[in-house]
């Protein structure tokens, strides 16, 4: 095995453990969320967060195995219904838009931390993609980019309607204003 190739197996072994840290916190933070929209939200991102894991422990077999990628453009999403489970709970959650607020603002510390996690994995691939000459390599990180990009905004779009839900309902739900 290359020294390239025994480097990129650190770095799938720091992308799993960071994986199944961001799997902890979600699973933690949904069971401590008294919010329907909190814990809806927190626990897509870690049926999401364990696909990532089978998918980073796949591969990492396959390059121990033969020393080389899998074949394959990258990895497929286990979850590509995510954003629109999401967009469901933001829809059930406007009914009753101020006790969803009330109940989710004490989260808000919560989303902020997912928030962060999000963006330190998205770095971590795009930097592990940076590193690889490898086609396949790169495809995968390229995957893992777009996941946790996905997540990000769905944190961040669930925080814009926690913290301003007429701007978000605005921006998302395409509202017109008529002057009456």
């Amino acid at each position: 095995m290359s020294e390239a190739t025994e480097e990129y197996l650190k770095g799938l072994q720091l992308a799993l453990k960071t994986e199944h840290d961001g799997y902890r916190f979600y699973v933690d933070t949904a069971a401590k969320s008294g919010s329907a929209l909190a814990k809806a939200t927190f626990e897509g991102l870690a049926a999401a967060e364990l696909t990532h894991i089978e998918v980073i422990q796949k591969y990492d077999a396959a390059i121990r195995k033969g020393g080389r990628w899998p074949a394959g453009e990258g990895a497929p999403s286990e979850h590509p219904d995510l954003p629109a489970r999401i967009a469901t709970i933001f829809s059930e959650a406007a009914k009753t838009i101020d006790a969803a607020v009330a109940e989710a603002a004490d989260d808000t510390a919560a989303y902020k931390k997912g928030l962060e996690f999000e963006r330190k994995s998205y770095e971590l691939y795009k930097d592990m993609a940076a590193k690889t000459d490898d086609k396949r390599a790169k495809l995968f990180c390229e995957f893992m980019m777009v996941e946790e990009d996905q997540h990000y905004k769905i944190l961040d779009e669930t925080l814009q309607f926690l913290n301003e839900p007429a701007d978000w309902f605005a921006k998302y739900e395409r509202l017109f204003y008529t002057a009456g």
